[in-house]
């Protein structure tokens, strides 16, 4: 090939490897954009294990360690549980409470039930749930029918589980005794 025809060819192969690198730049820089426009934990994971090399890496791990420092800080109140009249039925509020300040929180019930006398087991047909602003409360008002007593002296058990506004998990193990 002339010389005169190589030069041309170079330049086209440069300018092509250019706008890659340009677009490609672009896309990361985008990406970059949107985990800081969403900022939470697993949008951070999620840019790093796509762009795990990039100008942004450091700085998408620096503020994934920031916000797993930064959860949501629940305390749970349970009152002690109330006999209805006529001893047919069990009440008692479950209260989430927020005291950190910083984020809040979303959870629902999984693995609800009761174990009462002679191992009889009771589970809801509904999914308690709460949702917790940042500083805030909720209450899950909870009442159960046991007309026959066979619950009596049983023992509550919840699974709470959620995230909180940061996408940090919540798993919470909950265990209320019956009177």
């Amino acid at each position: 090939m002339s010389e005169e025809i190589m030069v041309p060819i170079w330049k086209s192969i440069v300018s092509i490897l250019s706008l890659v690198t340009m677009v490609c730049c672009g896309c990361t820089t985008m990406a970059w954009n949107r985990a800081q426009d969403t900022n939470t934990t697993s949008a951070y994971e999620d840019f790093l294990k796509e762009y795990p090399n990039t100008e942004y890496s450091h700085m998408a791990k620096s503020r994934l360690m920031d916000l797993k420092l930064l959860r949501a800080k629940i305390v749970i109140d349970t009152p002690r549980v109330v006999m209805q009249e006529g001893g047919k039925s069990y009440t008692w509020n479950v209260k989430f409470r927020e005291i950190g300040g910083e984020f809040g929180f979303k959870v629902h019930a999984t693995e609800f039930f009761i174990v009462g006398r002679g191992d009889r087991m009771w589970s809801a047909d509904w999914i308690p749930t709460a949702d917790v602003c940042a500083g805030g409360s909720a209450n899950v008002a909870i009442t159960i029918n046991d007309p026959s007593h066979d619950l009596a002296r049983g023992q509550f058990h919840c699974i709470w589980i959620g995230e909180d506004d940061q996408g940090g998990q919540i798993r919470i193990l909950q265990k209320v005794n019956l009177p």
